[in-house]
């Protein structure tokens, strides 16, 4: 992974944490169908597996309430 890929999915990860509605659209709709699906898998994970801070969770939590 280059420079360039790595500062893209940062970019993605960041929008999908940011807990603004717009932001968590927008970067999920950037990416096909199966990236979708893995970064709803992540987001459950997140939310359902011990070892993630509480402020992690709430994102995620946050972010499949927009998603679904």
């Amino acid at each position: 992974m280059d420079n360039q890929e790595e500062e893209q999915l940062e970019q993605f990860w960041a929008a999908i944490f940011s807990r603004n509605p717009e932001e968590i659209m927008n970067a999920f709709l950037t990416v096909p169908p199966a990236i979708q699906k893995l970064c709803i898998e992540h987001l459950q994970k997140m939310t359902s597996e011990s070892g993630w801070y509480a402020e992690q969770v709430k994102s995620a939590q946050f972010a499949l309430e927009i998603l679904k």
